[in-house]
């Protein structure tokens, strides 16, 4: 079954709404200097693990990666403002423009280019991005300024899903808009959320 089974819609649908508070805690009064269009708010109560649920929904600069594990299935979610990646966030109209759109889909879809695990054995089996919002608009309506979105999602099977330890991100390396990468996950009893820049492209689900 693909990504897109019950467990892993229903798991982004709630959970990853928004950064993960976890065990240690966040302030959920801290806001980002990073320019916010929306924001939404839910609450999922899950003992010992989770507290609360909060996050800018769209935020220039910054992505947010989402990982969850069930046996051998982990899936992930990447999820970025279009102005992050094509440098525009408005449907291009320029054989330029969807060139830049396109090869941004190309690189997003080499998953295992930009996301590297640390142990676990895992291997990537499916692989979606969708970029749709920023492509040309069949109805001219469609063509009002709107804040887009590209989204990924990817399956990946692990040999040894007790052994992932951590990741690396690569994106900053083709993706100048990004700044800051926020990860989330829910590993078996392993939660947690870790931000990501620049000069820090790595981190262990353990810390």
């Amino acid at each position: 079954m693909s990504f897109r089974f019950l467990w892993a819609s229903v798991f982004f649908g709630a959970l990853f709404v928004g950064g993960v508070q976890a065990r240690e805690g966040h302030d959920p009064q801290q806001h980002d200097s990073h320019e916010s269009h929306s924001h939404r708010g839910l609450h999922l109560h899950q003992p010992n693990h989770i507290a609360g649920v909060t996050q800018g929904a769209h935020i220039h600069g910054e992505v947010i990666l989402q990982l969850a594990l069930q046996g051998n299935d982990l899936v992930m979610r990447l999820e970025s403002p279009a102005i992050n990646m094509v440098g525009f966030e408005y449907r291009a109209r320029t054989p330029d423009q969807i060139k830049t759109v396109e090869t941004a889909e190309t690189k997003l879809r080499q998953v295992t280019n930009w996301l590297m695990f640390d142990g676990g054995e895992c291997r990537a089996t499916e692989v979606s991005a969708n970029a749709s919002g920023v492509m040309p608009a069949v109805d001219a309506a469609e063509y009002q300024h709107v804040h887009a979105d590209i989204k990924v999602d990817a399956q990946f099977s692990c040999f040894q899903p007790n052994n992932l330890r951590g990741l690396k991100v690569t994106l900053f390396r083709d993706f100048p808009g990004v700044e800051k990468i926020t990860a989330q996950w829910l590993l078996g009893e392993r939660v947690g959320e870790r931000s990501m820049s620049r000069d820090n492209t790595r981190l262990t689900f353990n810390d």
